[in-house]
């Protein structure tokens, strides 16, 4: 399988949704690579992958899970309305500065029209 080409980071991206896309893509990009790297790793030594495998299920079954589990719901939980506000006002700023630059309708309606020739 032919891995798939980098996403191509976009210069100046025009708004808050572009940026967060072009960082999704990068972070989707190197996690099939780490991905990839991973099962290479397992395909060429299978028996180490298995007892690591073991290894990890050990610890996780001594680990309290409901705890750790629902300590991040918690703070998940606190972490979502601040990041809804900055993310709105990220797009009131991004919406005052769009209305404020003049497009190129309006300069063509700023522009003299000729002289009128009879």
């Amino acid at each position: 399988m032919m891995p798939a080409p980098p996403p191509q980071p976009v210069a100046d991206p025009l708004s808050i949704e572009d940026s967060i896309n072009v960082l999704v893509d990068q972070a989707r990009h190197g996690f099939r690579q780490r991905y990839q790297a991973c099962e290479q790793r397992i395909r060429q030594t299978p028996v180490k992958a298995v007892l690591g495998a073991v290894a990890a299920g050990y610890c996780a079954h001594q680990l309290p899970m409901r705890a750790l589990v629902s300590t991040n719901v918690r703070l998940l939980a606190s972490l979502v309305p601040p990041a809804l506000v900055l993310l709105g006002a990220a797009k009131v700023y991004e919406y005052l500065l769009h209305k404020q630059q003049p497009s190129p309708k309006r300069l063509s309606s700023l522009q003299p029209s000729p002289p009128i020739t009879s």
